[in-house]
């Protein structure tokens, strides 16, 4: 049975998401080590932490939990940017309805390719809470998030694991995209 690691750090309600991110690579990485940070996610006063490793330096954390990986009838749960491109730029949806459309379109699709089969979209809210990011010299400065529970199945160990650790979609820095996967 494959397995991976969730970890969690107390944080102070004020601290940014790039000194969470910052954090988060002291406590996982050695200095000479310059690969991406493991995905997180944060209700402003704890980060979780999803790796495939225990951490380097596990003292900073305040808990470490071993899980194994489910398979078969899976239910997904995730913070998903509610953003699109246009021209090149980062624009907000014009309507929830539109944002619900097109984001669950895009997820399904990011879903399938992951090796999930029967996706289908359980839950979706809109742009409930909007993440600052005033500290990132570039981009958006608040970004709309979406709330989004699917349904899925996957006998793949490895392809599970892969979500959950890899997690979907980008803006890793911002703790969004970390999956959370239980087995219905």
């Amino acid at each position: 049975m494959m397995t991976a690691y969730y970890c969690t750090i107390p944080v102070s309600e004020n601290t940014t998401r790039n000194e969470i991110h910052k954090i988060i690579d002291r406590i996982y990485k050695h200095p000479d080590d310059h690969t991406a940070c493991p995905r997180w996610s944060t209700n402003g006063s704890v980060v979780e932490i999803v790796s495939p490793e225990l951490p380097a330096n596990p003292e900073q954390v305040t808990s470490i939990n071993q899980v194994d990986i489910p398979t078969g009838l899976l239910t997904l749960s995730f913070q998903y940017p509610a953003i699109r491109r246009k021209d090149g730029h980062l624009k907000v949806y014009d309507s929830k309805e539109i944002a619900k459309k097109q984001i669950s379109e895009k997820v399904i699709a990011r879903l399938n390719e992951m090796g999930m089969e029967n996706v289908s979209i359980a839950d979706y809210n809109h742009n409930i809470e909007r993440l600052d990011l005033s500290d990132r010299a570039n981009g958006v400065s608040k970004l709309p998030v979406s709330f989004i529970v699917a349904k899925c199945i996957c006998n793949d160990e490895e392809k599970v694991r892969k979500l959950m650790i890899d997690g979907i979609g980008k803006f890793r820095f911002a703790g969004l995209g970390m999956v959370y996967v239980t087995k219905d």
